[in-house]
């Protein structure tokens, strides 16, 4: 078994919840960080959510998914550490979804261990 850690590439939020990071088939992945920047001159607030697949498609994020709801003020950087060895993805299209109020204007990086 191999083992990676990865950063993703920043991200931007859309104003619908969507994947900032999806696991892929064949791998097991241990979320263990998420950085939010609020690039606005005004607050946001910002929604993340741990969402099981559903039946092998991307599964529809939910208020039992909710990890954060949080407001970031302008210029707000924030780090979400997951305790424990991070969140456990096994299944392919497991994802960490986020939503905010406004598109475009919070950036967000994913750190996880993966395991192949």
């Amino acid at each position: 078994m191999a083992v990676a850690f990865k950063t993703g590439d920043s991200q931007q939020i859309a104003t619908t919840a969507g994947a900032i990071y999806t696991n892929a088939s064949g791998e097991t992945s241990f979320v263990t960080a998420i950085r939010l920047h609020n690039t606005n001159t005004t607050s946001e607030t910002v929604k993340i959510y741990m969402v099981p697949d559903s039946g092998g498609s991307v599964g529809t994020a939910g208020t039992d998914d909710m990890l954060e709801n949080i407001t970031l003020t302008a210029n707000e950087t924030l780090h979400i550490g997951l305790e424990g060895g991070g969140h456990v993805f096994s299944d392919t299209n497991d994802t960490v979804q986020a939503e905010t109020t406004t598109a475009s204007k919070v950036n967000v990086w994913v750190t996880a261990r993966v395991d192949t």
